[in-house]
């Protein structure tokens, strides 16, 4: 299983791949809206970051044949650069014209693992199956992931379901028992992971009952 971020800023990248877990980037139009610099030269330098990791970039065009366009140029920047499509009709086109030209493609905003499946079987890199807009509006498709790994099981298709929208690592978590192949995660839900409350009380106690003991005590053992 692969962890990828969910965000187009270069110092939130810049620190999580630091850490030694961060396995490729996805961006989108709204992500990229948020940074001061223009969108080709933020996904440059995010391609320069993750050297031959992939960075997903999301085509804007609605039609088949202007996205086939954007994605020629958009995977120009970098050859680690996956060009995302929209699970519709206009994108299930788009992708087979950039199969033609072997350019990796990333399908968005699929809620069905029927529509995954399709777009699986005309030669997608990834689906990105997305958990958080779900339970936005109350579908609780809590088995989606389960469901879309079991026709791409039996399908037996090289295609990676890559989970996202996370708001809680409680969907983390669902993501990784029923087997995504990879999780990208934003940093807000990153944040949420390492602070745990249970722990950060825990932590809290831990401190509190330290400082009974005496200054020479805790100096003694602390300077071990």
């Amino acid at each position: 299983m692969q962890i990828f971020i969910d965000t187009s800023n270069i110092d939130l990248i810049t620190k999580w791949n630091q850490t030694g877990i961060i396995d490729g980037v996805t961006t989108n139009p709204a992500l990229l809206s948020q940074e001061a610099e223009d969108p080709i030269t933020i996904l440059s330098k995010i391609s320069e970051i993750m050297e031959d990791r992939p960075v997903s970039a999301q085509v804007t065009a609605s039609n088949h044949k202007d996205m086939f366009t954007q994605g020629l140029k958009l995977s120009a920047i970098s050859n680690n650069i996956i060009i995302k499509l929209p699970a519709n009709f206009e994108g299930f086109q788009a992708l087979q014209l950039l199969n033609n030209e072997n350019i990796k493609t990333n399908i968005t905003l699929c809620f069905d693992p029927v529509t995954a499946s399709l777009f699986s079987s005309a030669g997608a890199t990834y689906v990105s199956m997305i958990l958080g807009r779900t339970d936005d509006f109350n579908l609780q498709q809590s088995s989606l992931i389960e469901r879309t790994k079991k026709i791409f099981i039996n399908s037996k298709t090289e295609t990676k379901i890559l989970a996202a929208s996370f708001r809680s690592p409680h969907q983390v978590e669902l993501a990784m028992a029923q087997g995504a192949d990879v999780l990208t995660i934003p940093p807000s839900t990153m944040d949420m992971v390492f602070n745990n409350p249970l722990t950060l009380s825990g932590l809290g106690d831990f401190a509190n009952a330290w400082k009974k003991l005496s200054q020479k005590d805790r100096d003694q053992y602390e300077q071990t």
